[in-house]
């Protein structure tokens, strides 16, 4: 199974399909040194598959994996929550993404690290962040 290292969503005002922004890869931008082909970031208009963000981190030679799914709870300092939008300067957040890709690899001896976040509406309930690290 080939693994790509990342999908950005671009620019809102390039008004790209989401069929166009899964097409964009890691390509578009610098790699940074230890920042592998076994890790990928993303950042995404629609839900977020968090079966499909653990399995990208899956990997043969792992004994173990874990994850962190951030969710989108039902209320904040005594309000109610119906929804959250987020917004991202998305360079700088993929940056900040491998950034961490990267300090997570100079700690540990892992086989994957997998980051996603989504970007736009995402109600209570949804998974607006995935965190899947195996080794």
């Amino acid at each position: 199974m080939q693994h790509s290292q990342s999908i950005l969503v671009p620019d809102p005002k390039k008004q790209l399909s989401t069929e166009q922004i899964s097409k964009l890869e890691m390509s578009d931008f610098e790699a940074k040194k230890g920042f592998t082909d076994e890790d990928y970031v993303l950042l995404s208009l629609d839900t977020l598959q968090t079966g499909a963000l653990i399995e990208r981190a899956q990997r043969d030679s792992a004994g173990a994996g874990t994850t962190f799914l951030g969710t989108n709870r039902d209320g904040f300092n005594g309000k109610q929550v119906t929804s959250l939008a987020y917004e991202a300067y998305e360079d700088m957040a993929m940056q900040g993404m491998r950034d961490l890709v990267v300090k997570v690899r100079d700690q540990w001896d892992v086989c994957s690290v997998v980051i996603a976040h989504k970007l736009g509406d995402c109600p209570v309930g949804q998974t607006s962040g995935v965190i899947a690290i195996s080794s």
